[in-house]
């Protein structure tokens, strides 16, 4: 499975971002990160999207360390904001609806 992190926030904010950043702790071994990808927000601010993969019995754990890696942003660097998507494969989503 796969949970991808949304996070925005304002440019003038990013030098706090990266020294935040780069404090985080690592992942657990059963977790496999890409990015974050960032691009530009249509507000004019920073976007980064973060790829977390694991394996679907691990899903509550996964999702509990991808909300504590961006909820230590939240309340701290104004203007930050972030959406989390648990997300199932093509096959996995077919399965669970009833859809063959």
């Amino acid at each position: 499975m796969v949970i991808i992190a949304f996070a925005s926030y304002p440019r003038e904010r990013a030098q706090e971002m990266e020294k935040r950043f780069i404090q985080l702790s690592p992942p657990p071994e059963f977790i496999k990160t890409e990015g974050p990808y960032m691009y530009s927000g249509s507000n004019g601010g920073v976007q980064a999207a973060t790829l977390f993969k694991f394996d679907k019995s691990k899903m509550s754990e996964a999702l509990h360390f991808a909300n504590d890696q961006h909820a230590v942003f939240f309340g701290v660097v104004p203007g930050y904001t972030y959406d989390i998507k648990v997300c199932a494969s093509d096959e996995r989503a077919r399965k669970v609806s009833g859809v063959t």
